[in-house]
């Protein structure tokens, strides 16, 4: 008997304790799409990380906090970590307690599939307490509801002080002028060869030779042949020189 009674209770309830006014039976249009805008910007063909789906519900809604949204408070069994602590892996709710599955198959390794799913009741708010949403930069992207933290500050341009370059270039200017000046300057005609010594080598070779020579007279003759030689290539080198003294 006190079960039957038990079960009329709960028809009885069921019937006046209904969908709340303002409820849907799925997810609203717009925050379907909002849904449907995050999962597009995720960067991944699959779930990379359990942090990535509880940041994905909170993004969504954050963006519709003013209208009650937020996410499920979840310390036990199937869940994810997120900006607000852990929470279902896929479920937006509402803080009368109807929550939302909005996520198909919501697990790392899954493609990310938005669901407008189906309103599937009203929760225990003891057991799973409806959770404010925060302001949070996504991890893989540069918008989100906040915008990105500041770059790094450039470093300080250091100035170097201008060199005075003006007593380099006089002094170059100086160096240039004593050149040209030793270039211009007129060279000493260099002194011709000693003829002297190649004309008593001539007087010597007529006749008999020097008196008191050692070597026959032939010998002495090819020796002072070749001192000649050296004289007349002195000679030469000179009248070239001269030459090109001219030129």
């Amino acid at each position: 008997m006190t079960r039957r009674l038990t079960l009329y209770l709960a028809l009885l309830l069921s019937l006046f304790v209904s969908v709340p006014a303002g409820a849907q039976s799925s997810l609203p249009d717009h925050v379907y799409r909002t849904l449907v805008e995050v999962c597009a910007e995720y960067p991944y063909p699959v779930v990379q990380s359990d942090e990535h789906l509880g940041e994905i519900l909170n993004e969504v809604a954050y963006r519709h906090r003013d209208e009650g949204w937020g996410l499920s408070r979840k310390t036990g069994g199937q869940r994810v970590g997120s900006p607000v602590g852990e929470i279902a892996e896929d479920i937006l709710q509402l803080p009368s307690g109807f929550h939302y599955d909005v996520l198909t198959a919501a697990k790392v390794g899954n493609p990310l599939l938005p669901n407008q799913g189906s309103n599937i009741g009203v929760i225990d708010l003891r057991n799973r307490p409806w959770v404010a949403p925060v302001a949070h930069r996504l991890s893989w992207a540069t918008g989100g509801s906040t915008p990105p933290p500041p770059g790094p500050t450039p470093p300080p341009v250091v100035t170097t002080p201008a060199v005075d370059l003006a007593p380099v270039l006089v002094a170059l200017a100086k160096l240039q002028a004593d050149v040209d000046e030793l270039k211009n300057r007129p060279q000493p005609d260099p002194a011709p060869p000693d003829l002297g010594l190649l004309n008593s080598y001539i007087d010597a070779m007529i006749g008999n030779g020097p008196a008191g020579a050692t070597d026959n007279h032939v010998t002495d003759i090819l020796k002072r042949l070749d001192a000649i030689r050296v004289t007349l290539e002195q000679f030469a080198a000179w009248v070239k020189s001269r030459a090109v003294m001219r030129y």
